[in-house]
């Protein structure tokens, strides 16, 4: 089963009929909030992608995500990253970047045990550089 989460209505709703259009019946639906992204227990495996640095409530989203997976889970984070050092909290929100530390540090707060950090993973078309953190719960 996977699990499709969106705090935004319409987003979830356009999925749900697309879903519904391509009989896809191992994909669920989720409308979530800002800070919970309302998952049943018990999952194996999350992914945030291109999404951490717009979460106001980033760190409850990931407190809630520690109690959905199983020991032993993985939480994957792909992220992009800010061109140099020295940009403020407010620069990369307005930037839309996370620097990989921060995401670092909330992850272990959460309760996770980072695995793997790629610092310049992947670069879309547009030359924005992503970054990727691997975390398991325990």
């Amino acid at each position: 089963m996977v699990y499709a989460v969106d705090s935004d209505a319409a987003v979830t709703s356009r999925l749900r009929e697309r879903i519904q259009r391509e009989r896809l019946n191992n994909v669920q639906v989720i409308t979530s909030t800002d800070g919970d992204p309302r998952l049943p227990g018990s999952i194996n495996g999350a992914v945030i992608l291109n999404a951490y640095h717009e979460m106001q409530q980033g760190a409850a989203v990931l407190d809630h995500l520690r109690e959905a997976l199983v020991p032993g889970g993985r939480l994957v984070l792909c992220e992009p990253v800010p061109d140099g050092a020295g940009e403020t909290h407010s620069a990369q929100i307005e930037d839309h970047v996370i620097y990989p530390d921060t995401v670092v540090g909330d992850v272990e707060r959460a309760g996770f045990v980072p695995l793997q950090r790629v610092d310049a993973f992947a670069r879309n078309l547009g030359g924005t550089v992503f970054g990727l953190i691997v975390a398991e719960r325990r």
